[in-house]
């Protein structure tokens, strides 16, 4: 697999990769100070030192800077300097000129509509459609399509009572065309404002994923997700019971390296019988930047994405109640993000969070992470 290069001035990479090396480092700051103010045990930093420790959107900012300046630097296969209007067209076109660079050469025609093709079929490996269009993983959102695929993601969530770090390890994994399966633990660190820190494990949750529909431009998913109540309901880190949470998931093709996603389903308690409904909606663009570390092989034997590849999103994350107090009150919150792909099978990734409406008292949430592609 080629890919066009994005080539810039050795002075300018060279600030580019010491900003995204600052910026990883400032991440990883701000989760030692998060894991020390939510830690159970005594030790505990004095608050005066905590403040001098980088905040955590220090990474978004950070990455976005960085993304701007693969942007607005050398772009071209010739090396030549251009504007900055010339690079925004160039960005457009680049699909289009060297979209077939990542069309992937085994895959299988589409099932369409149909419901009894290509159940025990192997899943064709690749991260990029029939089109060679990006198959991008969101924040929040499940995708409609399958992979095989880890993540470890680190969100913290800034509320006007208390702050809560949020450890979550992720493995997707295809078995079939039209099967997939995905399995997650969360481990949350929680610093209320009166009272003391306290920390455990949530709900471990598996969702089943059946792909439905199969076209060029349009995919469409049934998730069957069962979380078991491993977290303690008594803090607040768990359910009590058994959610059941059935939801569609589509995913459509624009063109251009432009997608866009949602999904569309409903929780419910099998003890209480409470319920909820999610909605959730996706925009991502994808481009390919300057690459810190060079392709190794390993992207044009597996579809994978190569080095350099920048996607930005945007994404839409809300629930409304169905029963009890606050049944019909809705909430939602809207999740920036960007991932650059280090490798080809390691991608980094951050995000920051907003509230929209009703956002029970959120002022503003981050995330970071990684995502280990097999």
């Amino acid at each position: 697999m080629t890919c066009a290069k994005w080539e810039m001035s050795e002075e300018a990479m060279q600030w580019g990769r010491n900003l995204f090396c600052k910026s990883f480092a400032n991440l990883l700051a701000s989760d030692l100070r998060m894991s020390l103010m939510t830690s159970p045990m005594s030790l505990r930093m004095p608050r005066r030192i905590q403040h001098h420790l980088p905040h955590p959107s220090t990474w978004w900012w950070g990455t976005i800077v960085f993304a701007l300046l693969c942007v607005a630097g050398r772009a071209g296969d010739d090396g030549k300097s251009i504007s900055g209007d010339e690079a925004r067209e160039a960005l457009r076109k680049w699909p289009e000129a060297h979209g077939h660079d990542y069309v992937p050469h085994d895959y299988p025609p589409p099932f369409g509509f149909s419901l009894t093709e290509a159940w025990l079929d192997p899943w064709p490996h690749s991260h990029f459609s029939r089109l060679g269009t990006p198959l991008v993983h969101f924040f929040v959102l499940e995708p409609a399509y399958l992979g095989c695929d880890l993540f470890l993601d680190s969100a913290g969530i800034n509320r006007d009572d208390e702050s809560e770090i949020e450890v979550e390890a992720e493995i997707e994994w295809a078995f079939t065309r039209r099967i997939g399966l995905v399995a997650e633990i969360p481990y949350t660190f929680v610093d209320p404002e009166d009272g003391n820190a306290f920390d455990g494990v949530g709900d471990f949750a598996v969702a089943p994923r059946f792909v439905l529909v199969d076209t060029e431009k349009f995919l469409l998913s049934l998730n069957t997700e069962v979380a078991f109540p491993t977290g303690s309901e008594s803090k607040g880190l768990g359910a009590g019971e058994v959610i059941f949470g059935p939801s569609l998931s589509g995913w459509i093709d624009f063109g251009g390296w432009v997608t866009g996603s949602f999904q569309v389903g409903t929780e419910h308690g099998l003890e209480s019988g409470d319920a909820e409904v999610i909605y959730r909606a996706g925009l991502a663009w994808s481009f390919v930047g300057p690459a810190v570390f060079p392709e190794r092989g390993h992207a044009e034997e597996h579809n994978h994405y190569p080095p350099g590849l920048i996607s930005l999103t945007a994404e839409l994350d809300g629930r409304t109640p169905l029963s009890g107090e606050e049944s019909g009150i809705s909430t939602a919150e809207v999740i920036l993000g960007l991932t650059y792909s280090l490798t080809d099978n390691l991608d980094i990734r951050g995000a920051y969070i907003v509230p929209v409406f009703e956002p029970e008292e959120l002022r503003n949430g981050w995330i970071g992470g990684l995502i280990y592609h097999f």
